[in-house]
């Protein structure tokens, strides 16, 4: 055997180019895999440049005029978002870096009226849960605009009163429990006046008085908004459908918290999103076309 180096040896004095082949580099594979995707998207910070453009463009294409609000809480950070309650397009949100105020909130509200109002759009009613945080800035943002309160949350708050409730008196009231007819009320007026007789019956049971007085709260009525209004949402879950996929991504690839990398991570979900449509499309032309 030659005790010269071979040819593309560091030691070669004049190095040439490794051949390609066995001995050499890889000229190909026989199990190739799906290509990297490392570098293929936009950034987050790109993608959160071209929000207030391209994607308010798009979400507010075709404006129902009814949204839904809510806000997440992640660390010392608040995300208060947007979203139209029924195309389920979220439309813009904003991170805090501490827990909102209500002047947070109303300057929210009063730059997406300004980006409705530059569009020639108009809300027509909003949707939040029974936070304190959101009546007057709605008020003071759009004005006498329909709001109605989620009817998920208020009854959730209720079903976790009756069921603390149930459980401190359940031997003295199994007997005796009123039944409640089925079916939901034709109106408002009709639920109300139900809703007040409910609450009568309650006064007689003084011991549940305490354990039930969400019964008692306003926002009960105010959940009965939408029976008059057959396109007000009744839920705000359009909103919490986007803050669940956000808590599953974190769950799934755990990252540092920061604000950046909040506004980087909302910003690729919300430009998904936008183009889900699109690829949809371009998967079912390439199935036709490979049919054909």
């Amino acid at each position: 055997m030659s005790s010269w180096p071979s040819g593309w040896s560091s030691r070669t004095a004049c190095r040439i180019r490794r051949p390609a082949g066995a001995s050499g580099g890889t000229i190909a594979s026989s199990s190739p895999g799906p290509q990297s995707r490392t570098g293929s998207r936009l950034g987050g910070k790109k993608a959160a440049r071209r929000l207030d453009t391209e994607h308010l463009d798009w979400a507010l294409k075709d404006f129902s005029g009814y949204i839904a609000a809510d806000e997440l809480y992640d660390g010392p950070f608040c995300i208060l978002s947007l979203v139209d309650n029924r195309t389920f397009r979220r439309i813009t949100y904003q991170v805090l870096r501490r827990d909102p105020k209500q002047g947070d909130v109303a300057a929210f509200f009063r730059r997406f009226r300004a980006a409705l109002e530059a569009r020639g759009l108009v809300l027509r009613g909003i949707t939040t849960d029974g936070s304190a945080l959101y009546p007057e800035p709605i008020a003071a943002a759009f004005g006498d605009v329909p709001h109605q309160v989620c009817t998920f949350h208020v009854l959730r708050e209720l079903v976790k009163a009756a069921l603390s409730a149930v459980a401190k008196v359940r031997k003295e009231l199994t007997a005796g429990k009123p039944k409640l007819p089925w079916g939901r009320p034709t109106n408002t007026d009709t639920a109300l006046a139900k809703l007040a007789g409910l609450r009568r019956r309650l006064r007689r049971f003084r011991r549940l008085g305490s354990v039930l007085k969400k019964l008692l709260s306003a926002d009960v009525e105010k959940a009965l908004t939408f029976l008059d209004d057959r396109l007000l949402g009744p839920t705000s879950n359009a909103v919490e459908r986007g803050n669940r996929r956000y808590r599953k991504m974190q769950q799934s690839v755990y990252r540092v918290r920061s604000e950046s990398g909040i506004i980087g991570r909302i910003a690729l979900d919300l430009q998904r999103e936008s183009r889900a449509r699109d690829r949809r499309e371009t998967t079912r032309t390439l199935h036709r076309a490979r049919a054909a």
